[in-house]
């Protein structure tokens, strides 16, 4: 594999922008750009990084290996950085 084919990439930043996408519109927030990367942002803050170094578009492929435990922590880590905002959006 050629090195211009790899990236370092956090697991979790794909899973919280995924979690936060299909998740939002549950959610008494606003929606635009500046609010979603404040949650993202705040919520990566919570959780432990998770880097690997792979192909574009392995991340989707592996997110079924996410145990329940860190399904849950995502969850509340999203959920507590909904509420962060919320109160003091930046917009």
């Amino acid at each position: 594999m050629s090195e211009s084919n790899r990236k370092l990439r956090n697991y979790n930043e794909e899973w919280v922008k995924s979690y936060l996408e299909r998740n939002i519109s549950s959610f008494d927030i606003c929606e635009c750009s500046d609010c979603r990367l404040d949650i993202m942002a705040i919520a990566l803050n919570k959780l432990p990084p998770q880097y690997v170094v792979t192909d574009k578009g392995a991340i989707f492929a592996s997110v079924s290996e996410m145990s329940h435990q860190r399904m849950v922590d995502l969850a509340a880590a999203v959920t507590e950085a909904v509420l962060v905002v919320s109160s003091k959006p930046r917009h």
